[in-house]
Protein backbone atom coordinates (compact mmCIF):
# COMPACT_ATOMS: atom_id res chain seq x y z
CA UNK A 1 0.00 0.00 0.00
CA UNK A 2 1.18 3.52 -0.78
CA UNK A 3 0.71 6.49 1.52
CA UNK A 4 0.50 10.26 1.35
CA UNK A 5 2.42 12.35 3.88
CA UNK A 6 1.95 15.90 5.19
CA UNK A 7 5.13 17.99 5.02
CA UNK A 8 6.13 20.75 7.45
CA UNK A 9 3.99 23.25 5.54
CA UNK A 10 0.92 21.04 5.88
CA UNK A 11 0.99 20.07 2.20
CA UNK A 12 0.18 16.47 1.15
CA UNK A 13 2.97 14.71 -0.75
CA UNK A 14 2.98 11.26 -2.34
CA UNK A 15 1.98 8.59 -2.68
CA UNK A 16 5.11 6.81 -1.36
CA UNK A 17 5.99 3.19 -0.76
CA UNK A 18 7.07 1.86 2.64
CA UNK A 19 10.72 1.94 1.56
CA UNK A 20 10.41 5.55 0.47
CA UNK A 21 8.71 6.48 3.77
CA UNK A 22 11.61 4.97 5.68
CA UNK A 23 14.12 6.89 3.54
CA UNK A 24 12.19 10.10 4.17
CA UNK A 25 12.63 9.57 7.93
CA UNK A 26 9.04 10.05 9.07
CA UNK A 27 8.30 9.61 12.78
CA UNK A 28 5.37 8.38 14.84
CA UNK A 29 3.72 11.82 14.90
CA UNK A 30 3.78 12.32 11.12
CA UNK A 31 0.35 12.36 9.47
CA UNK A 32 -0.27 9.77 6.71
CA UNK A 33 -3.21 8.87 4.51
CA UNK A 34 -4.01 6.06 2.10
CA UNK A 35 -6.72 5.60 -0.48
CA UNK A 36 -9.95 4.49 1.12
CA UNK A 37 -9.32 6.23 4.45
CA UNK A 38 -11.74 8.84 5.77
CA UNK A 39 -9.14 10.88 7.67
CA UNK A 40 -5.43 11.42 8.28
CA UNK A 41 -3.77 9.22 10.89
CA UNK A 42 -0.55 9.35 12.89
CA UNK A 43 2.14 7.11 11.42
CA UNK A 44 2.56 5.39 14.78
CA UNK A 45 -1.12 4.34 14.69
CA UNK A 46 -0.81 2.51 11.36
CA UNK A 47 0.26 -1.11 11.97
CA UNK A 48 2.02 -1.57 8.61
CA UNK A 49 4.03 1.66 8.89
CA UNK A 50 4.77 1.03 12.56
CA UNK A 51 6.13 -2.44 11.76
CA UNK A 52 8.00 -1.94 8.47
CA UNK A 53 9.03 1.74 8.68
CA UNK A 54 9.31 2.95 12.26
CA UNK A 55 10.54 -0.36 13.70
CA UNK A 56 11.83 -1.99 10.52
CA UNK A 57 14.70 -4.56 10.71
CA UNK A 58 18.13 -3.85 9.22
CA UNK A 59 17.39 -5.69 5.99
CA UNK A 60 14.25 -3.81 5.14
CA UNK A 61 14.13 -5.12 1.58
CA UNK A 62 13.61 -8.70 2.76
CA UNK A 63 11.56 -7.86 5.86
CA UNK A 64 8.91 -5.73 4.27
CA UNK A 65 5.71 -7.39 3.01
CA UNK A 66 5.56 -8.59 -0.55
CA UNK A 67 4.76 -5.63 -2.72
CA UNK A 68 4.54 -5.73 -6.43
CA UNK A 69 6.57 -2.85 -7.77
CA UNK A 70 5.68 -2.07 -11.32
CA UNK A 71 5.49 1.09 -13.35
CA UNK A 72 2.50 3.07 -12.38
CA UNK A 73 -0.35 2.96 -14.83
CA UNK A 74 -2.46 5.99 -15.63
CA UNK A 75 -5.26 6.16 -13.14
CA UNK A 76 -7.46 8.63 -11.42
CA UNK A 77 -5.57 10.60 -8.76
CA UNK A 78 -7.03 9.94 -5.26
CA UNK A 79 -8.08 12.94 -3.27
CA UNK A 80 -6.73 12.88 0.30
CA UNK A 81 -9.05 14.22 2.97
CA UNK A 82 -8.41 17.53 4.60
CA UNK A 83 -5.50 17.70 7.01
CA UNK A 84 -6.22 17.43 10.76
CA UNK A 85 -7.71 20.66 12.09
CA UNK A 86 -5.51 20.77 15.22
CA UNK A 87 -2.68 23.24 14.60
CA UNK A 88 -2.93 22.60 10.82
CA UNK A 89 -3.76 25.18 8.14
CA UNK A 90 -6.67 24.54 5.84
CA UNK A 91 -5.83 23.00 2.44
CA UNK A 92 -8.02 23.18 -0.68
CA UNK A 93 -7.60 21.08 -3.83
CA UNK A 94 -7.96 22.44 -7.34
CA UNK A 95 -9.95 20.39 -9.75
CA UNK A 96 -7.90 17.39 -10.93
CA UNK A 97 -7.93 15.96 -14.42
CA UNK A 98 -9.17 12.39 -14.77
CA UNK A 99 -6.08 11.09 -16.60
CA UNK A 100 -2.39 11.45 -15.93
CA UNK A 101 0.29 12.22 -18.54
CA UNK A 102 2.27 9.29 -19.96
CA UNK A 103 5.40 10.12 -17.94
CA UNK A 104 3.48 8.92 -14.86
CA UNK A 105 4.56 11.94 -12.80
CA UNK A 106 2.66 12.36 -9.58
CA UNK A 107 2.46 16.06 -8.87
CA UNK A 108 -0.26 17.52 -6.70
CA UNK A 109 -1.02 21.24 -6.60
CA UNK A 110 -2.47 22.87 -3.52
CA UNK A 111 -3.61 26.32 -2.52
CA UNK A 112 -2.38 27.23 0.96
CA UNK A 113 -4.73 29.46 2.88
CA UNK A 114 -3.45 29.91 6.43
CA UNK A 115 -6.13 30.75 8.91
CA UNK A 116 -4.49 31.44 12.26
CA UNK A 117 -6.53 30.50 15.27
CA UNK A 118 -7.85 33.39 17.24
CA UNK A 119 -6.86 33.35 20.83
CA UNK A 120 -9.83 32.97 23.09
CA UNK A 121 -9.70 35.22 26.07
CA UNK A 122 -11.90 34.36 29.03
CA UNK A 123 -14.65 36.83 29.61
CA UNK A 124 -16.59 37.28 32.80
CA UNK A 125 -20.20 38.26 32.88
CA UNK A 126 -20.73 41.75 34.34
CA UNK A 127 -23.63 40.31 36.31
CA UNK A 128 -21.43 37.83 38.16
CA UNK A 129 -21.71 38.60 41.87
CA UNK A 130 -18.50 39.72 43.53
CA UNK A 131 -17.82 39.19 47.21
CA UNK A 132 -20.15 37.51 49.67
CA UNK A 133 -23.33 35.92 48.26
CA UNK A 134 -26.59 37.69 49.04
CA UNK A 135 -28.88 36.26 51.71
CA UNK A 136 -31.80 34.18 50.54
CA UNK A 137 -35.35 35.44 50.91
CA UNK A 138 -36.02 33.06 53.79
CA UNK A 139 -32.86 34.10 55.64
CA UNK A 140 -33.71 37.78 55.20
CA UNK A 141 -37.16 37.22 56.72
CA UNK A 142 -35.66 35.25 59.60
CA UNK A 143 -33.09 37.97 60.28
CA UNK A 144 -35.82 40.61 60.22
CA UNK A 145 -37.89 38.75 62.79
CA UNK A 146 -34.87 38.21 65.04
CA UNK A 147 -34.11 41.93 64.95
CA UNK A 148 -37.76 42.79 65.73
CA UNK A 149 -37.88 40.39 68.67
CA UNK A 150 -34.56 41.67 70.01
CA UNK A 151 -35.75 45.28 69.78
CA UNK A 152 -39.02 44.39 71.51
CA UNK A 153 -37.22 42.63 74.37
CA UNK A 154 -34.93 45.62 74.82
CA UNK A 155 -37.95 47.94 74.90
CA UNK A 156 -39.84 45.81 77.45
CA UNK A 157 -36.78 45.47 79.67
CA UNK A 158 -35.99 49.16 79.66
CA UNK A 159 -39.60 50.16 80.42
CA UNK A 160 -40.33 47.53 83.10
CA UNK A 161 -41.79 49.42 86.11
CA UNK A 162 -39.88 49.13 89.41
CA UNK A 163 -41.31 48.49 92.88
CA UNK A 164 -41.79 52.18 93.61
CA UNK A 165 -44.04 52.60 90.58
CA UNK A 166 -46.14 49.65 91.75
CA UNK A 167 -46.44 51.07 95.29
CA UNK A 168 -47.48 54.46 93.96
CA UNK A 169 -50.17 53.09 91.65
CA UNK A 170 -51.51 50.45 94.12
CA UNK A 171 -51.62 52.67 97.21
CA UNK A 172 -55.14 53.98 96.52
CA UNK A 173 -56.50 50.50 95.76
CA UNK A 174 -55.11 48.96 98.96
CA UNK A 175 -56.25 51.90 101.07
CA UNK A 176 -59.81 51.65 99.72
CA UNK A 177 -59.88 47.89 100.30
CA UNK A 178 -58.67 48.27 103.92
CA UNK A 179 -61.22 50.99 104.67
CA UNK A 180 -64.01 48.88 103.22
CA UNK A 181 -62.85 45.92 105.31
CA UNK A 182 -62.78 47.95 108.51
CA UNK A 183 -66.19 49.53 107.80
CA UNK A 184 -67.77 46.11 107.39
CA UNK A 185 -66.75 45.13 110.95
CA UNK A 186 -65.48 41.72 109.82
CA UNK A 187 -61.87 42.34 110.84
CA UNK A 188 -60.01 42.05 114.10
CA UNK A 189 -56.66 43.27 115.36
CA UNK A 190 -55.00 40.02 114.33
CA UNK A 191 -55.89 40.58 110.66
CA UNK A 192 -53.54 43.59 110.48
CA UNK A 193 -50.75 42.94 112.99
CA UNK A 194 -48.70 45.88 111.66
CA UNK A 195 -51.59 48.30 111.60
CA UNK A 196 -53.94 49.49 108.91
CA UNK A 197 -51.58 52.06 107.47
CA UNK A 198 -50.89 51.41 103.77
CA UNK A 199 -47.16 52.10 104.22
CA UNK A 200 -46.98 49.58 107.07
CA UNK A 201 -48.87 46.99 105.00
CA UNK A 202 -46.59 47.52 102.02
CA UNK A 203 -43.43 47.35 104.13
CA UNK A 204 -44.56 44.16 105.80
CA UNK A 205 -46.20 42.16 103.01
CA UNK A 206 -45.75 43.75 99.53
CA UNK A 207 -43.66 41.42 97.32
CA UNK A 208 -42.20 42.63 93.99
CA UNK A 209 -41.70 39.99 91.22
CA UNK A 210 -39.35 41.08 88.42
CA UNK A 211 -39.56 39.07 85.17
CA UNK A 212 -37.32 41.53 83.24
CA UNK A 213 -39.86 42.24 80.51
CA UNK A 214 -42.73 42.72 82.96
CA UNK A 215 -43.26 42.72 86.73
CA UNK A 216 -46.00 41.94 89.26
CA UNK A 217 -46.71 42.52 92.96
CA UNK A 218 -48.60 40.61 95.62
CA UNK A 219 -49.80 41.83 99.00
CA UNK A 220 -51.03 40.06 102.13
CA UNK A 221 -54.33 41.24 103.55
CA UNK A 222 -56.19 39.42 106.32
CA UNK A 223 -53.41 36.81 106.35
CA UNK A 224 -54.18 36.01 102.69
CA UNK A 225 -51.88 36.74 99.74
CA UNK A 226 -53.56 38.64 96.88
CA UNK A 227 -52.38 39.56 93.38
CA UNK A 228 -52.14 43.35 93.36
CA UNK A 229 -50.62 44.80 90.15
CA UNK A 230 -48.99 44.14 86.76
CA UNK A 231 -46.35 46.42 85.26
CA UNK A 232 -45.33 46.47 81.57
CA UNK A 233 -44.15 49.08 79.05
CA UNK A 234 -43.88 51.69 81.79
CA UNK A 235 -47.49 51.25 82.90
CA UNK A 236 -48.85 49.67 86.13
CA UNK A 237 -52.27 48.01 86.06
CA UNK A 238 -53.93 47.22 89.44
CA UNK A 239 -56.83 45.02 90.43
CA UNK A 240 -60.08 46.51 91.74
CA UNK A 241 -60.55 46.93 95.52
CA UNK A 242 -63.33 44.32 95.47
CA UNK A 243 -60.79 41.62 94.55
CA UNK A 244 -58.70 42.23 97.67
Amino acid sequence: MEYYVLDHNNRPLGPFSLLKLRQMGINRKSYVWAQGWSQWLRAGDVEEINKYVLHAPTDFQTAQPTLSVSPAQPKQQPEPPKAPSVHQPAVSHPEQSKTQPQDHSRTISFVYNPTPDKEKTPTSSPSTPVGKPALSRRNRHLLTWVMIIFALVCLLTSTNPNIFAHRREAREVVEEAVQADISSGNTSGTDYPNGTSVDNIFDASLVYHNYYIFSTTTVQLRRTTHFLSLGILGQVFTVSPDML
